[in-house]
């Protein structure tokens, strides 16, 4: 679904515009295959394909990184010490995966942006 923020009208204005994908995760394996479930995905032809890309080539990295760090997280809460940066390289592994996917900015970029300081609008 692409709507213009994530609001309850928004969300219901993008579906009634035809800006959603509606998608199913299928196991198309024989009982005794060990296969990644396929994608299957109904809607605009240009979004079909945008959903099919995020789940070929975002979500499985995305979704690592998430599992990474929170098994970190995990360890921590059992009391275990992580070694030294580790819970910041995850999250650095991240934000660089969101930078170069969607183009978001670290804190640190958008402060040292001319014009970004404080008192600017």
């Amino acid at each position: 679904m692409l709507a213009y923020e994530l609001s309850r009208e928004a969300i219901l204005e993008a579906i009634a515009e035809g800006y959603s994908v509606a998608c199913m995760l299928a196991d198309l394996a024989q009982p005794a295959e060990q296969t990644r479930p396929h994608l299957l995905a109904l809607g605009p032809f240009e979004l079909v394909d945008l959903a099919l890309f995020l789940d070929r080539y975002y979500f499985p990295q995305h979704n690592e990184l998430c599992r990474q760090q929170a098994e970190l997280a995990r360890r921590v809460l059992n009391g275990d010490e992580l070694p030294a940066g580790s819970m910041a390289s995850v999250e650095a592994d991240l934000e660089a995966l969101y930078r170069e996917c969607w183009g978001v900015k670290t804190e640190a970029e958008v402060e040292a942006e001319p014009g970004s300081g404080p008192g600017w609008q």
